[in-house]
């Protein structure tokens, strides 16, 4: 699974969000709605993040093998293995 997620770096997160929340709504208005944008942002924002989101897999059936983190921790590939039943 690929998700956006709120970056860790203590300097580059409160850009990030600043940007992803005010800079990125507006410009997107240019090709689509401001309210999708915001979307984007919001579920961002309340999507589990890292660890919370490794106890849902869990939780589900999974076993994580990994995440990955991309693009400064803005993107995070997760992956995992369906666990059989005993």
């Amino acid at each position: 699974m690929l998700e956006f997620a709120i970056p860790r770096q203590k300097l580059f997160a409160p850009l990030y969000l600043f940007y992803f929340k005010n800079i990125l709504p507006l410009v997107g208005s240019l090709f689509g709605t401001r309210k999708e944008y915001k979307y984007l942002s919001d579920s961002t924002s309340e999507f589990p993040q890292r660890e919370k989101f490794l106890d849902l897999m869990r939780e589900a059936g999974l076993t994580p093998e990994k995440s990955i983190e991309m693009m400064l921790g803005i993107v995070i590939l997760y992956t995992g293995v369906k666990r059989s039943p005993v």
